[in-house]
C-alpha cells in the first residue's frame, strides 16, 4: 500500500474523529489555551515566518522571561505546544490552532540540522543557539519530541497544506534515517546498582526517551511499512520491557526505570507506549508489563500523594531504596500517567482505568501533598510546581502550560474519566465559594 493511499485511510478517519469530537464541545470544559497563547509568538528567521513557545513566564505579571544560556524558545516546548494546537483543532475544528500548529511547524523544520537531527534553542534574535550542550543536533530528546509533533502534524496538513505536509514528511525521513544508521543494533548491557541496563536505548539506557521516540517512529510507520522502522521501534520497546523494576508484591511494584537505577516522574510515557504499540507488535509483554506499572505502582503513587525521583539498589532478590524525592511535582510528571491510564482503558475497556486516569488528573486542582490548586481553568495557567516545602512555584512556563492543557484535553475525550475528575473539581470549587 502506497504512502498516498495510506494517507488518504488515516485523513478520512481523522476527519470523522474530528466531527465526532465536536459534538462534545458544549459541555463545560476545563481546557483554556489563553496563557500558552500568551507565550506564543510569531517571529521571522532567515525570511521565513514561523512561530515560537517562549520557555519562561514569571509570577506576578507573567511577562516573558529568559535564560542567558538557553535562550528564548527551544524544540522542546514548541514541539509539544504543537501536538496540543493540532489536537485541539481536530477537537473543535477552530482555524486558529491550526495556524498556530502550522507556524510552530515552520519553526521545527527551521531548526533541523544538516544531519537529520534537530538543534533545542533559539536565542532572542532567533537565532540558533549551536554552542549549548543541551541544544546541539544530537539522538536526545529534543530531537525525539520534534519528529514526535511533526507525525502528529503531518496527516492533518495531507489535508489542509499539501506543500508543508510533503516538506514536513521529508524532514521526517531524514531524522529517521540518520536514527536507523546510527542506533545500537547490540543487545549488550551494563550493570548499575544490581540492574541490568540495555545499552542499545538512547543515551545508553534511557527508557524515557526510548519510548518518546517510539511515539515518532509509530507514527512514521503508518505511511513507510520500512521494516528497518520496524525493527527500530521493537528494538527500542524490548528495551523499555527490561527496564522493569518489582512486580506486584515486590517493591517499586512493576515501575519502568527511567535512567539507570533511577525512576523520575517527568517524561515517563514508557506504559503509554508500551501500550499504544502492543497494538503493532502484539508482544503481550508490553501489555502485561504496562498493566502491572498502572495497577501497583501507579497506585502506591496516588497513596503517596504522588513523587519525584526515587533510586534503586539491587541486593540479590531484594530491592533496596536509596533515595526518595517528594518534591518538586510538575505536570510533565502527571500527564505521562494519565495517558497510560487512558491507553490502558482503550486496550481492555475496563472501567478502573479511565476512572484512575481522572483521579490522577485531580492532582491538577489540589489532589497533592500540599493540597494546593495548581491549575486554573479560567486564565489557563498552570504553576511550575509544588516545592518540598509544601510551597508552589507560582511562575508558569511553557512545559507546566502545556503539558497541563495536554493531559485535561486527553481527559475530556474519555466521559468515565471527565467524570471522576468534575466530580473532585465541582466538590473544590463549591468549598472555595463557601
Amino acid at each position: 500500500m502506497n504512502r498516498m493511499y495510506k494517507s488518504l485511510i488515516i485523513l478520512l478517519l481523522a476527519v470523522f474523529g474530528c466531527q465526532t469530537n465536536n459534538s462534545e464541545i458544549s459541555i463545560q470544559s476545563l481546557v483554556n489555551s489563553a496563557h500558552l497563547d500568551h507565550l506564543y509568538e510569531q517571529v521571522e528567521a532567515e525570511g521565513r515566518s514561523m512561530a515560537i513557545i517562549h520557555i519562561y513566564s514569571e509570577h506576578p505579571d507573567y511577562q516573558w522571561v529568559w535564560e542567558a544560556h538557553e535562550g528564548i524558545a527551544c524544540v522542546d516546548d514548541v514541539a509539544r505546544a504543537a501536538v496540543f494546537y493540532i489536537r485541539y483543532y481536530s477537537r473543535t475544528g477552530d482555524k486558529t490552532y491550526l495556524k498556530k500548529s502550522t507556524e510552530l511547524s515552520e519553526f521545527l523544520l527551521y531548526m533541523q540540522a544538516e544531519n537529520g537531527y534537530f538543534y533545542n534553542f533559539v536565542l532572542e534574535d532567533i537565532k540558533i543557539n549551536k554552542t549549548y550542550k543541551r541544544s546541539i543536533p544530537i539522538g536526545n530528546w529534543w530531537t525525539w519530541r520534534a519528529l514526535w509533533a511533526l507525525s502528529e502534524i503531518y496527516p492533518v496538513m495531507i489535508r489542509e497544506d499539501k506543500v508543508l505536509a510533503e516538506r514536513i514528511w521529508q524532514s521526517m525521513e531524514r531524522t529517521v534515517n540518520i536514527v536507523i544508521k546510527d542506533y545500537n543494533f547490540d543487545k549488550e548491557y551494563r550493570l548499575i546498582e544490581g540492574f541490568r541496563i540495555p545499552k542499545w536505548l538512547p543515551s545508553n539506557g534511557a527508557s524515557g526517551q526510548g519510548a518518546t521516540l517510539v511515539l515518532g517512529l509509530k507514527s512514521f510507520y503508518k505511511y513507510d511499512e520500512n521494516q528497518q522502522v520496524f525493527s527500530l521501534i521493537e528494538w527500542l520497546c524490548d528495551g523499555i520491557a527490561e527496564m522493569q523494576a518489582g512486580d506486584s508484591l515486590q517493591f517499586p511494584y512493576g515501575a519502568y526505570l527511567s535512567w539507570e537505577n533511577n525512576w523520575h516522574a517527568w517524561g515517563s510515557v514508557q506504559s503509554y507506549v508500551l501500550l499504544n504499540t502492543f497494538i503493532l507488535i502484539r508482544n503481550d509483554r508490553y501489555l502485561t508489563g504496562s498493566l502491572m506499572e498502572i495497577n501497583y505502582f501507579y497506585n502506591y503513587l496516588i497513596k503517596e500523594k504522588y513523587a519525584c525521583e526515587i533510586k534503586f539498589k539491587k541486593q540479590g532478590d531484594n530491592i533496596l531504596k536509596l533515595d526518595y524525592k517528594k518534591a518538586p511535582q510538575i505536570a510533565y510528571g502527571i500527564r505521562p500517567m494519565i495517558y497510560a491510564c487512558l491507553e490502558a482503558f482503550k486496550i481492555t475497556g475496563q472501567s478502573k482505568y479511565a476512572k484512575q486516569a481522572g483521579k490522577i488528573a485531580s492532582w491538577f486542582f489540589g489532589d497533592n501533598f500540599a493540597q494546593k490548586v495548581m491549575y486554573d481553568p479560567q486564565t489557563g495557567i498552570c504553576f511550575d510546581g509544588i516545592n518540598d516545602d509544601g510551597d508552589v512555584n507560582l511562575n508558569s512556563g511553557a512545559e507546566s502550560t502545556i503539558e497541563a492543557l495536554l493531559a485535561l484535553l486527553s481527559i475530556e475525550e474519555n466521559p468515565q474519566a471527565r467524570n471522576v475528575l468534575m466530580e473532585f473539581y465541582t466538590k473544590i470549587e463549591n468549598h472555595r465559594e463557601h
